[in-house]
């Protein structure tokens, strides 16, 4: 069972079944048996079945549950464990339910501002590849038949039409080769800083990655202090586990900090990746000892900053798309028929 875990899809179902039956009063294995019974899904339910027959060897809750692959989340088997010793598992498992929704729908709303786009993007590119591969040769034949001189743009299109014949499928296996190299060299601890730092510099993409990041850590933050972790082991967890190296390598910088006593808000600049926002509610935060329901705050700010910004893009994006598409296609069409408008126009002057 090493290295299975419940595919993300079914996971917030899962969570929130379970804490609603412990929630309910029933007992963990009763609960898992419940589970187990109701599940259709074969990987899951193998899953749990592991999970239970962990339980009942003895093995604690937060082991057995990371062994099987049940819980895998590193902030999640934190908040696993805290349930486990105070008695409040439903709970732990209600928040767990709720973070992964949210996680959730943010990436079914990124999934849906991006399908558009993405859909006019391959029609464009399939227009485009069966006019140079089915159309332009049968043009290309004609002209050829005809003897005529051909203008620049259409040369320059047979050309095009000739190199992606005899090299296309060349071209894209060097593409894929590039896009492959660029994904396993990018990870690469003396490469991806530099990678990140140029991806952050990048006027939408950077800003929206920040913001995401800056979500993240408010919303693992938040689940972590209001469940009673100490802010030094919540601070090193979330360190641990961010999708960012620079941004991880600041968290760990905040550790040597906090444990000289410093707070959380004073070791945070301008420089930070943390944003001006998230490190005014945590000041705010620090100074009322609210520092969970502001940073939970911070967090729903920063979602509908990301949900408006999504909007944006796509209003933006179909327009330009479809005024692009419409330009290489009127191209193509031009240069395909440019010829004969010529060669009608040579024969209507004579």
């Amino acid at each position: 069972m090493k290295g299975k875990q419940i595919p993300f899809s079914r996971q917030p179902v899962v969570y929130r079944q379970i804490a609603v039956m412990l929630e309910s009063g029933v007992s963990l294995n009763q609960t898992l048996t419940i589970q187990i019974r109701m599940e259709e899904d074969q990987t899951v339910k193998k899953i749990l079945i592991q999970a239970q027959k962990l339980l009942q060897n003895g093995i604690p809750v937060r082991q057995a549950f990371e062994k099987s692959g049940l819980v895998v989340h590193p902030l999640f088997i934190q908040l696993i464990e805290i349930g486990e010793h105070s008695g409040r598992l439903g709970p732990a498992f209600d928040h767990i339910a709720r973070t992964v929704e949210e996680s959730r729908e943010f990436r079914s709303k990124v999934f849906q501002a991006l399908s558009y786009p993405a859909v006019i993007l391959t029609v464009a590119a399939v227009s485009v590849l069966i006019m140079i591969f089915f159309i332009v040769p049968s043009f290309a034949e004609a002209y050829t038949s005809m003897a005529v001189d051909l203008p620049f743009m259409t040369v320059a299109l047979l050309q095009i039409q000739q190199f992606l014949s005899a090299w296309g499928v060349y071209l894209l296996a060097a593409v894929a080769g590039a896009v492959w190299l660029f994904i396993r060299f990018g990870q690469q601890p003396a490469i991806r800083p530099k990678l990140e730092s140029w991806l952050f510099s990048l006027p939408f993409l950077g800003d929206f990655w920040k913001m995401k990041i800056n979500y993240e850590f408010c919303v693992g933050l938040s689940l972590l202090l209001g469940d009673g972790v100490p802010l030094l082991k919540s601070i090193t967890l979330i360190g641990k586990n961010t999708g960012s190296i620079l941004f991880s390598r600041q968290i760990s910088g905040f550790i040597s900090g906090l444990e000289s006593g410093k707070r959380l808000s004073g070791l945070m600049d301008s420089t930070s990746i943390v944003s001006p926002v998230v490190q005014q509610m945590i000041l705010v935060g620090e100074e009322t000892s609210e520092l969970p329901r502001l940073l939970n705050r911070a967090a729903g700010l920063i979602k509908n900053d990301l949900d408006t910004r999504l909007k944006v893009m796509v209003s933006l994006l179909e327009p330009i798309l479809i005024v692009v598409l419409g330009l290489v296609v009127g191209i193509l069409l031009i240069s395909m028929y440019l010829p004969l408008f010529d060669s009608m126009s040579q024969i209507g002057g004579k």
